[in-house]
């Protein structure tokens, strides 16, 4: 089985991962997620994580998320563009087939 490296982010980075992973299973809009960084003044670094995450899965399902959660991808881009290339290396550096499908 495939998994992605949410390690890196050590305990607390990897619960945050998986509170947005939470979020994203429940199908929650690009929009949400922007207000809730909003308020809770965090950057959407997890949020890029969790999609990519549960993107692995397959193909369709990282076009799928790609797609629904673009604007929270182009926010954090926005403001650390190269920081993209860290996080997909990070979370897929073991699976180039991975990190090749978030293109």
């Amino acid at each position: 089985r495939v998994e992605p490296n949410k390690r890196a982010e050590g305990d607390e980075g990897e619960k945050k991962i998986d509170m947005m992973s939470s979020l994203i299973f429940k199908k929650r809009s690009a929009e949400d997620f922007l207000l809730y960084l909003e308020g809770a003044n965090e950057t959407p670094k997890h949020v890029v994580m969790a999609i990519l995450c549960i993107g692995g899965k397959s193909f369709t399902h990282m076009r799928t998320l790609l797609k629904r959660y673009r604007a929270v991808i182009d926010r954090y881009a926005k403001d650390k563009p190269l920081d993209i290339l860290d996080i997909l290396f990070t979370t897929w550096s073991k699976f180039p087939d991975k990190f090749m499908m978030a293109f």
